[in-house]
């Protein structure tokens, strides 16, 4: 790659990243900024108020954990979050049952060391 290509691209990816670049995204296609003090901006804040609600949030948000079982948790979750949106089971009922299974995968049962470290 030519020195012309590798410093056009940096440029490139200064811009896309840049707070005004993150700014158009968010008010001209609802994409939510990368960067955090973008959700105090007056301007996002009167014309995508959405937007600025998410603050909250991700100030909160946590990675999820480092687990081997990820995608067979998250079958689980899914098929028993969708069970009970579509009524076909109760939340009470599809929150038990994907506990079980995911203490199951995992092999851990309630009363457990693991589960008394929560």
């Amino acid at each position: 790659v030519s020195p012309a290509r590798k410093k056009a691209a940096a440029r490139l990816i200064a811009h896309l990243t840049s707070p005004e670049a993150n700014r158009v995204l968010a008010l001209h296609y609802a994409r939510n900024p990368p960067r955090l003090a973008l959700y105090d901006d007056a301007e996002l804040r009167a014309a995508e108020p959405f937007i600025a609600s998410l603050k909250e949030a991700l100030v909160r948000a946590r990675p999820r954990p480092v687990t081997p079982y990820y995608l067979l948790i998250a079958d689980v979750l899914q098929s028993e979050f969708s069970a009970a949106v579509a009524g076909i089971r109760t939340p009470e009922e599809s929150l038990t049952r994907a506990q079980k299974q995911v203490d199951h995968l995992t092999g851990e049962t309630p009363g457990s060391e693991k589960e008394e470290e929560r």
